[in-house]
């Protein structure tokens, strides 16, 4: 196994953490339920809604989306 596959298998298994967590809290796990992603743009247009849960925050949202 190269270092490459350990790290792509660190991230994804690092990824499913993450949804299985935000999963069991009911929030979207691209903006953790904020409802607005962090973005430089923010500073000139306002902040973005999350287009993983169309701006809900709620994970049901987020996966009728994937």
């Amino acid at each position: 196994m190269s270092i490459f596959d350990s790290i792509s298998a660190w991230k994804n298994e690092r990824h499913h953490h993450h949804v299985t967590q935000m999963k069991s809290s009911g929030k979207c796990p691209d903006c953790n339920g904020s409802r607005i992603v962090p973005t430089f743009r923010a500073i000139y247009n306002g902040p973005p809604l999350c287009s993983g849960c169309n701006g809900s925050g709620l994970y049901s949202d987020w996966q009728d989306r994937q």
